[in-house]
């Protein structure tokens, strides 16, 4: 069971929380915080915890504090600790009614939370999010919209166990939520956010899209989770596993889409070239398929695929059968512990209300 978050302050009517993970972000948070300073909604407080990096961050960070009026607090962790336990850090002491996630490389263009915590006051729902414009680093240059599609806004949540289209940076949700859903979890390497977007639908919390993009997207510098791929995507795959029973899809549906994902992720490991992908392993791949193979039994296609590939890394690339099978994936398969449901004081929406 995930247990609620306590928060010892009081809400404040309004107000929203804007939490910011950091480790190694010297060069770029500047750029976060500007976009913060220029939202047209300006009733925020903002709490920034560093991941136990060493460099400038707490500097920067004082030194906007000092030029806005606005509540600003820098936490550090002594020990890293990773992104999500440092956002459930600042949960635990936030004081908004609303509660924004903000990567510490993205930026929020001057109308996101204007548009989001006005979306939750017209609707009722518990979470918010909108599209991103993914950016090239360093030249700035627009790499396309990230976000879901009509029918993927239509047939939710369903579409949510299929693809990840709910961006953190591009979200904001009541702090009821976190409240009774509980913190991130910390077991993930690059899926913290799906695993928790998931708990949420399973707990049946309402979300709404707003069809605007609203957020920047950082992507290819050092460090992105879009660097390791094959392992992103195998565990978006085992992430779909741990939530088949969830009552918000049909199993089957949530089988199907776990077992698509298996065969992507062992596509991935197999054809990735690891200079450029240091996630990716030809053995992990055929375990992929092995694991595929399980869920749907009759197709014994993917399982002798799998036994063979594996058995081919071992005699010929000299590698030890279970080498690999915790290197990336920091979680498993086992059915996740749902959360209390969410009962919130509003009636349903659709996603789709103005």
């Amino acid at each position: 069971m995930n247990a609620p978050i306590q928060c010892p302050c009081p809400s404040h009517s309004g107000l929203v929380t804007v939490v910011i993970p950091a480790y190694n972000r010297d060069h770029l948070i500047a750029e976060t915080l500007e976009s913060i300073r220029n939202q047209s909604y300006q009733n925020w407080e903002l709490i920034v915890v560093e991941d136990a990096s060493v460099g400038e961050t707490e500097r920067i960070v004082s030194r906007f504090a000092d030029s806005v009026p606005n509540s600003v607090k820098y936490l550090r962790n002594e020990i890293n600790r990773g992104a999500a336990e440092s956002r459930n850090v600042a949960f635990r002491i936030a004081r908004g009614e609303f509660v924004a996630t903000l990567d510490s490389d993205d930026r929020w263009l001057p109308n996101h939370l204007k548009l989001l915590v006005g979306r939750l006051q017209r609707s009722g729902a518990g979470i918010a999010y909108a599209k991103v414009m993914m950016f090239e680093d360093q030249t700035d240059k627009e790499m396309g919209v990230y976000g879901p599609s009509d029918d993927e806004v239509a047939g939710f949540p369903t579409t949510l166990f299929n693809r990840n289209f709910v961006v953190p940076s591009a979200t904001v949700m009541r702090r009821q939520v976190l409240e009774v859903v509980g913190p991130w979890s910390s077991r993930y390497q690059f899926c913290e956010d799906f695993d928790y977007f998931l708990r949420c639908v399973s707990s049946f919390v309402d979300f709404s899209h707003v069809d605007e993009v609203t957020c920047h997207y950082r992507k290819c510098h050092s460090g992105a989770t879009t660097e390791k791929l094959a392992g992103t995507l195998e565990e978006v795959a085992y992430t779909v596993m741990r939530y088949r029973r969830s009552e918000a899809v049909p199993a089957d549906v949530s089988r199907n889409y776990a077992f698509e994902n298996l065969l992507v992720a062992a596509k991935l490991h197999r054809r990735s070239d690891p200079a450029k992908d240091p996630s990716a392993d030809r053995m992990r791949g055929g375990q992929l398929l092995i694991q595929a193979w399980r869920l749907k039994p009759m197709r014994l296609g993917v399982l002798l695929q799998g036994t063979a590939i594996c058995l081919r890394e071992f005699v010929y690339g000299g590698v030890a059968m279970r080498s690999d099978r915790t290197r990336f994936r920091t979680t498993d398969a086992s059915p996740a512990t749902i959360a209390p449901r969410y009962l919130a004081s509003h009636p349903a929406v659709d996603q789709r209300a103005a």
